[in-house]
């Protein structure tokens, strides 16, 4: 094509030429004034040699588009003319991808999901536990362990203490049962919070032992019990059948390390049942501690240190900290536990059912291609070539692949729903929502891709 052009712009200057030259020029003049005439040769040559090959890329999609749409119609055809092939094909193709669709949405929400927390990556859960020999038996820290904790280690920008307990909710609308988390000083600079209104605890208020009634509120029951009233601020509320004073209203979407706090009390109210005993003793261990790493530390640093504390403790306290160790855990794991690992296995499993589906695809359309030595034979009598049989047989590959994934996606965010709806209540932590987003969407458009490449080679002739 290129050729084409250049030789018909050096046949229009030879032409010109020739004029300019019966006219009286000698031929190195006339060459020059039919250039003139023409125009800049290089830079038209250029343009119309990029034309002309986007005229013939848009004539080539067209006639593609063109056969793939009739090739389309021939697919539908037969489909009509033989349901129980393509049911059978669009049905496996449906159920492979369907199936790694749904557990791919359970496993995005859960393990590629952060956390709902500030840098959440940074958060460690920091466990006291007996070292027994089929592994540590988790148990919860002492006051004065965790303040051993705080206090002796450079990994933790912070820690923090806290634990959760049930209340009764009086004396505003309807008597009801609440969870009450309560925390020191540190927890809600740990978690990121600030509140929406209000403030949070004091110092003095977090002291251990304190009697200082003050109480935050879950925005949840801000609006339930205040309707969202800026004017709660100082307003009582009645727990336990003691009057606290609300001090603060927390953002929306935030309840809690265990998701379902609607109050925030300080750690060391007696009223809450924190005895001086209680807060004394190096044998109660009662409470969860939360640390967030400093910059530039890893967890496995931070295990290293604490193992060191915690042989430190059993020297100096031998009859409580016997056996008493540190089991550092990021707040992912800690979360998920075994659940993630499982829901791995799972996934993997799922893909090899889809391989095993599109095998099976292969094979049918191959089996079916054996069948049609007949119409191939009556096809290239009357002249259709290799190129164009070939193309045929991919495009009724293809299309068939394509709306078996179509409606594998389909199934799949349907089975996704009815999964994480039959799942144990406990297996996942109650802030993974299973739904689809942009990554169980991209990885249905790949496999839509990826699974005609093996079923398109079964009956291509």
């Amino acid at each position: 094509m290129d050729r084409e052009i250049e030789d018909e712009i050096a046949f229009y200057l030879e032409q010109r030429a020739a004029e300019f030259e019966a006219q009286g020029m000698s031929p190195e003049e006339a060459r020059k004034a039919a250039e003139e005439k023409f125009g800049d040769v290089k830079r038209i040559s250029s343009e119309v040699k990029t034309l002309r090959r986007e005229e013939a890329r848009n004539g080539q999609m067209t006639q593609a588009l063109a056969a793939f749409i009739g090739d389309a119609k021939t697919v539908l055809r037969g489909l009509r003319f033989r349901p129980g092939f393509g049911a059978l094909v669009l049905g496996t193709i449906a159920l492979g991808i369907g199936a790694v669709t749904a557990i791919f949405s359970v496993v995005n929400s859960s393990l590629l999901r952060s956390p709902p927390f500030v840098d959440s990556d940074r958060l460690v859960y920091v466990q006291g536990a007996y070292d027994a020999p089929e592994g540590p038996a988790i148990r919860g820290a002492s006051v004065s362990e965790f303040q051993d904790w705080r206090e002796g280690n450079q990994s933790f920008s912070a820690l923090t203490a806290f634990y959760n307990r049930a209340a009764n909710l009086t004396g505003n609308g309807v008597a009801q049962r609440i969870v009450a988390e309560q925390v020191d000083g540190a927890y809600f600079g740990v978690l990121g919070i600030e509140p929406a209104l209000g403030r949070v605890f004091t110092q003095q208020e977090t002291a251990l032992p304190s009697a200082e009634r003050s109480v935050i509120l879950g925005h949840a029951l801000w609006l339930e019990s205040f309707g969202g009233s800026d004017e709660v601020l100082g307003q009582g509320l009645v727990l336990n059948g003691e009057t606290f004073t609300v001090v603060g209203v927390l953002p929306e979407g935030f309840s809690g390390t265990n998701f379902s706090a609607d109050v925030w009390l300080p750690i060391g109210n007696p009223v809450t049942g924190v005895s001086q005993n209680l807060i004394e003793s190096r044998g109660s261990r009662w409470l969860t501690v939360l640390g967030r790493l400093n910059a530039g530390r890893t967890l496995e640093d931070a295990q290293v240190e604490f193992d060191g504390i915690a042989t430190a403790l059993q020297e100096q306290y031998p009859r409580d900290h016997e056996d008493r160790i540190a089991v550092l855990t990021d707040l992912r794991e800690y979360y998920l536990g075994t659940t993630g690992t499982l829901m791995l296995l799972v996934l993997g499993a799922t893909g090899l059912i889809l391989l095993i589906a599109g095998a099976n695809v292969a094979s049918l359309l191959l089996v079916r291609g054996e069948g049609r030595s007949s119409e191939v034979a009556l096809r290239k009598a009357l002249g259709a070539g290799r190129g164009r049989l070939i193309s045929q047989f991919l495009s009724e590959s293809v299309l068939l692949s394509l709306l078996g994934a179509f409606l594998g996606l389909g199934l799949g965010i349907w089975g996704a729903g009815a999964l994480a709806s039959a799942m144990p209540e406990n297996l996942l932590p109650s802030y993974v929502e299973v739904k689809p987003d942009l990554a169980v969407f991209g990885l249905a458009a790949l496999l839509m891709v990826v699974v005609p490449e093996p079923s398109s080679r079964g009956q291509c002739p």
